[in-house]
């Protein structure tokens, strides 16, 4: 029963630690691979230990897989999707609405005494800026949602005693030795 209990214990911890996100996942992953100062992106076909295989597209056509070692890889890069600049359009576009306002309140040439009767400069600098701010802040996002950037996530490279292998189908295989018993 001991042994039982160990070996499904080594099982899990092995089955969590190949589960770890150590490679790309799904079937046809697309990937951007660096090497020196090249670069090459394709389709995931296969990676284990020895190295990876791709799919490159030539002009919207399926090419042959390229094979690459891991001698020959610096850094391997999974597609993660695109992402758009809301947020920082709608920043710069405050800053700009803001700095807008600014100038118009600094041209203006009757403040206190002797011009309009009960205008509060303190109120006109709070109310200006908020609605040029947000005017801005708002044109911005809308600006910065138009434009999208494509997100890259680093994949950690196997090394000789990870033991992992990832083919294309989703199967992940690990190899573990596991010691059961006197010595």
């Amino acid at each position: 029963m001991t042994r039982q209990v160990c070996g499904a214990a080594a099982l899990l911890s092995l089955a969590v630690g190949c589960a770890d996100g150590q490679v790309p996942s799904a079937d046809g992953d697309l990937v951007r691979v660096h090497l020196g100062g090249d670069q090459l992106q394709g389709s995931l076909v296969s990676w284990d230990s020895a190295g990876l295989a791709l799919q490159l597209r030539v002009a919207e056509q399926a090419a042959a897989d390229t094979v690459l070692t891991w001698t020959d890889v610096d850094r391997v890069e999974r597609y993660a999707g695109t992402k758009s600049h809301t947020g920082t359009g709608a920043l710069i576009g405050a800053g700009v609405g803001v700095a807008v306002f600014a100038v118009l309140l600094a041209t203006q040439r009757c403040w206190g005494d002797g011009c309009e009767e009960g205008v509060d400069l303190g109120t006109v600098i709070v109310v200006g800026g908020a609605i040029f701010g947000g005017l801005g802040a708002g044109l911005g996002a809308l600006i910065g949602s138009q434009a999208k950037t494509e997100r890259w996530e680093q994949v950690p490279l196997p090394t000789s005693a990870d033991g992992v292998s990832w083919t294309r189908g989703g199967s992940v295989e690990c190899a573990a030795t596991v010691t059961v018993g006197a010595k």
